[in-house]
């Protein structure tokens, strides 16, 4: 997939960014017209503002505001997909194209992912495969709600090269089960309070209520939904069991899953010795073998 997200940048060019370069840009982009501004303190709003307006009346350059970023133009290719490394850990890492932050089911999303691996040791994938079987240490699921374009779902861990298939069978598992059936009371109260009483930890102070509100107006979600702030707190409560597994069932399609795991490929091919799980089996075939890169140029390594 061709999107800027995807382009890492390489010894050749660092190198060959010159002055002019960075000149052009800040002439380009470095702005009042690319400007957010926010200001907190013991003073007078008139007099601020007024203050403000002298001060950049004088800009030399108006900056370009280059308007939101592209979207990618398709979702990742789904599939598994292993990048073979010499380390004794495999890094797991699933996901797929989930939706925006001001799409109707946002809020049932935020509540299904932590339910499913983003509230920590409540979450059923941290409970699963780290506090039950101990395959892993770190285990997380991750729902944002893009800011411009759908953003991804992704879950993650690190586990033994051998434990790589049973832990992916686990995950898979929990997200069968959290599409097939409604989530408990328990589950749901703990994940809206959660959100809920976490909220106003957000604004601690004047400047950190600035600066909210700044990047509120930056990627202009005051625009479009003016009213978040005092609406998240009940659209959160507004959450049914219903609601969580209609999302996940419109989220979480195993079919469109891409699986990435990187690390010792000949090893996590192979099971654990004790569950009659092999990544092959999960995969329906041979994954996809990917080349280690060199971080320098990017090229694939011998």
């Amino acid at each position: 997939m061709d999107h800027w997200t995807n382009r890492y940048p390489t010894e050749a060019s660092l190198r060959s960014i010159t002055r002019d370069d960075l000149v052009a840009l800040r002439e380009r982009y470095v702005g009042p017209k690319n400007f957010v501004l926010a200001a907190s303190g013991d003073f007078d709003r008139a007099a601020m503002v007024k203050k403000l307006e002298q001060t950049f009346a004088g800009w030399p350059w108006p900056g370009e505001n280059p308007g939101p970023p592209q979207a990618p133009s398709a979702p990742a290719a789904q599939g598994w997909y292993v990048v073979d490394k010499p380390v004794n850990q495999t890094r797991v890492s699933l996901g797929l194209r989930a939706l925006d932050r001001y799409d109707p089911d946002f809020y049932a999303a935020q509540v299904m992912n932590f339910i499913l691996g983003g509230g920590g040791f409540t979450s059923r994938l941290v409970n699963r495969i780290r506090s039950d079987e101990g395959l892993a240490y770190s285990v997380r699921s991750t729902f944002e709600g893009g800011f411009y374009y759908p953003d991804p779902w992704r879950a993650y861990f690190q586990t033994k090269a051998r434990s790589t298939a049973f832990a992916t069978s686990i995950a898979l598992t929990e997200i069968n089960r959290i599409r097939d059936s409604l989530v408990t009371a328990s589950e749901l109260e703990t994940a809206k309070n959660s959100f809920i009483e976490g909220f106003p930890s957000r604004f601690p102070t004047a400047a950190a209520i600035a600066g909210v509100l700044a990047a509120e107006e930056l990627t202009g979600r005051y625009q479009r939904d003016p009213g978040f702030f005092g609406r998240y707190a009940a659209r959160i409560a507004a959450v049914t069991p219903e609601e969580v597994q209609r999302v996940a069932r419109r989220l979480l399609d195993p079919a469109k899953l891409a699986f990435l795991m990187v690390g010792d490929a000949k090893e996590m091919m192979l099971s654990d010795g004790k569950h009659d799980v092999q990544l092959g089996t999960l995969a329906g075939g041979e994954p996809k073998k990917l080349p280690l890169r060199d971080p320098m140029t990017m090229k694939p390594m011998p």
